[in-house]
């Protein structure tokens, strides 16, 4: 749809309309011929062992978009501050259309809503053969914590013990995020 609409590749749609606006200089999506099984970053089991080249790597949409940690937090200001979509727009994406979607939380597009402790949360998660991506915020108070991960555990979701953290209801030496990792 988007190729159809703009009269652009999906890469380059995003460039020019994401990536470029937003100052996301380290974010691409890797184009199709890309030999993803030669990428210096490799995907991990959770034991370790490197996840195997999938035929499926080079396809793109929800896959074979790369970033850094910093680049996803100018995405995020971005969606705060308006620069991609007006407020309207927004309100309307982050609307929950789905209340009860999975797990207690719900879905609007593209972000699951939930709340915690009396307060909202968005967020995305993802993964891929050996990675796991999680981009969660907190509307009240705009705390963001992205967490990129190549390795397939679901220690990269449990973003709720680094705001534990960032509130100081734990400190990061009793966390039992410092815990699981021995720091």
């Amino acid at each position: 749809i988007i190729e159809k609409v703009s009269q652009l590749t999906y890469p380059e749609f995003l460039k020019k309309n994401v990536f470029e606006p937003l100052g996301m200089k380290r974010s691409m999506v890797l184009p199709a011929d890309f030999e993803v099984k030669n990428y210096i970053v490799k995907g991990h089991y959770a034991d370790g062992r490197v996840f195997p080249f999938h035929y499926q790597d080079g396809t793109y949409g929800d896959k074979n978009i790369i970033s850094t940690v910093n680049d996803l937090y100018l995405f995020y200001k971005g969606l705060r501050n308006n620069k991609l979509f007006p407020e309207t727009i927004k309100n309307e994406m982050f609307r929950v259309r789905w209340p009860n979607a999975r797990r207690g939380t719900g879905y609007a597009l593209g972000w699951r809503v939930g709340e915690v402790n009396n307060e909202v949360w968005m967020f995305h998660s993802g993964w891929w053969h050996g990675f796991r991506t999680a981009f969660h915020y907190r509307k009240s108070d705009k705390t963001t914590i992205v967490v990129l991960s190549n390795r397939l555990d679901k220690t990269a979701y449990q973003t709720w013990k680094l705001f534990d953290v960032l509130d100081k209801k734990v400190s990061a030496d009793d966390s039992l995020m410092a815990k699981a990792y021995g720091e």
